[in-house]
């Protein structure tokens, strides 16, 4: 008798509820000076989001639901995340007119596939160990020309660059494969999301750095030279 072929591994995935999901939004947002990143981050939600509005969108790792107040012209918001905590938290802020709550693994995405119009995912890769999976899950729920939103850590940052140039790091913001510099955080390659992102079938229009090493600089998100400093860069695709 053949032996059946064993099941692959499911990737890792990291649980906010088992690090204090239930205050994660008081740990790591409120009066822990990110003032900065979240306002750079709703600028750049302001300058991509188009169309604003539509019949379904898919937000994924929404946490507490702090962005998802910027969709209300979409009829439906379908916000993922792996930790019931934080979605309990969501519920409690939104309510339910409008908005339905999936706890889920973005891995094994229960979205019917072609059924959203646009799809979010800010603060959120940096946690997969399988990239390329977690897209092509993302693009099968996505209807033909839907708009998909991606935020990414940029390995290629000016605080790496000196930082490997010194001798302070031992990993190299040039090489194209991802780091993980603490279990389950990666920084990525700009070439890196760029091929991962075209090899599950989505086009690129659009790229916006919104941080540069973190600093908080200005109203609005700092804008040196060129976007090959930034720690955090936005795409806007189409699928």
């Amino acid at each position: 008798m053949s032996t059946p072929p064993e099941t692959p591994a499911a990737p890792p995935v990291l649980d906010y509820d088992d690090r204090g999901g239930a205050t994660y939004r008081q740990d790591f947002w409120e009066g822990q000076g990110r003032d900065y990143e979240d306002h750079a981050e709703r600028v750049a939600l302001r300058r991509l989001l188009h169309p604003t509005h539509g019949q379904r969108l898919l937000e994924l790792g929404a946490g507490f639901g702090r962005l998802s107040p910027f969709y209300t012209g979409y009829q439906q918001v379908i916000l993922v995340d792996y930790a019931r905590s934080q979605l309990s938290e969501a519920r409690q802020t939104l309510g339910d007119a409008g908005y339905l709550y999936v706890a889920a693994d973005i891995y094994r995405l229960p979205i019917a596939e072609g059924t959203c119009d646009a799809a979010v995912m800010v603060r959120v890769l940096h946690h997969f160990a399988d990239v390329p999976a977690a897209l092509a899950q993302i693009r099968a729920t996505l209807a033909p020309g839907a708009v998909f939103i991606l935020e990414f850590a940029n390995k290629r940052n000016l605080k790496a660059m000196l930082r490997y140039a010194l001798g302070r790091q031992a990993w190299s913001p040039y090489e194209e494969a991802p780091v993980e510099f603490v279990k389950l955080n990666f920084d990525f390659h700009p070439r890196y999301i760029a091929a991962a992102l075209s090899a599950v079938g989505f086009r690129t229009t659009q790229r916006l750095p919104v941080s540069f090493c973190g600093w908080g600089c200005s109203s609005e998100p700092c804008r040196p030279p060129g976007w090959w400093g930034w720690m955090r860069c936005y795409s806007v695709l189409v699928g």
